[in-house]
């Protein structure tokens, strides 16, 4: 991860760097969880000041996830917000209000998966029984 690191580093001046750290900081996090996500995914500073702030609102402010979880799982702060995390993240939240997901998942769990598992997982097994889940998947898909 050094070399990424360091390749973010040098793509990125001072102001530039200095704004997206100050987003994290905005939001609370601290120091120690900044440095977590940076070692983990350093490109995650790659992304504009301006996505950075609407995924930590969204993750934060409405789905009240805390940096610590955030800094542990960066992937959720690169997905796409609007093509994979909250469409997906409407699914989850359709099949626990219905109380088709019995055991315990996380939305992390849900978004790491690839397309084609996110389906078959969490789309057509419930077809059947709940058509506009996949009305619903199939509507954020285009």
């Amino acid at each position: 991860m050094i070399l990424h690191g360091i390749e973010v580093l040098v793509s990125l001046d001072e102001a530039k760097l200095e704004g997206r750290l100050e987003n994290f900081r905005s939001f609370g996090w601290s120091i120690s969880d900044i440095c977590t996500v940076v070692q983990t995914l350093p490109y995650c500073l790659t992304s504009s000041e301006v996505k950075i702030r609407r995924r930590l609102e969204f993750f934060m402010m409405e789905l009240g996830y805390e940096s610590s979880y955030l800094a542990s799982r960066p992937p959720l702060l690169k997905l796409s917000l609007d093509k994979r995390i909250m469409p997906r993240n409407e699914i989850f939240k359709l099949l626990k209000e219905n109380q088709l997901i019995t055991r315990k998942l996380s939305l992390y769990t849900v978004v790491k998966h690839t397309e084609l598992q996110f389906l078959e997982r969490y789309v057509l097994p419930f077809r059947e029984k709940m058509p506009e889940v996949y009305d619903l998947y199939m509507k954020t898909r285009s």
